[in-house]
């Protein structure tokens, strides 16, 4: 019984670190960062860079692309009406305890 125990303890093992690398393809990468763009773009009309889309994506546990949408989009319309009215203005703010730098866009 306790060679049972200790190979299903090894497989349940296995199974949760596989459950937790999120299994991410570089392809599903950047069709996740495209689809953040396009929502960030959309909704608040900024831009975050690439760096900063992987740091959020980086987690053990990524949040799911709308959930990381409207959180980049709170934090940005929280900054000053006119730090965020000139188009190509850089902007930073932190989202999961993460810092997102981009640009306003139109």
């Amino acid at each position: 019984m306790g060679a049972e125990m200790r190979y299903y303890g090894r497989v349940l093992t296995v199974l949760a670190c596989l459950g937790l690398s999120g299994c991410i393809t570089p392809t599903r990468f950047a069709e996740k960062a495209d689809s953040i763009v396009e929502g960030t773009r959309t909704a608040c009309r900024f831009v975050p860079t690439a760096t900063s889309i992987a740091a959020i994506l980086n987690v053990p546990v990524a949040p799911l692309i709308n959930e990381v949408v409207e959180a980049i989009c709170a934090e940005v319309n929280r900054q000053p009406s006119s730090e965020r009215a000139r188009y190509g203005r850089k902007l930073t703010v932190n989202v999961y305890g993460k810092t997102v730098e981009g640009f306003t866009a139109r």
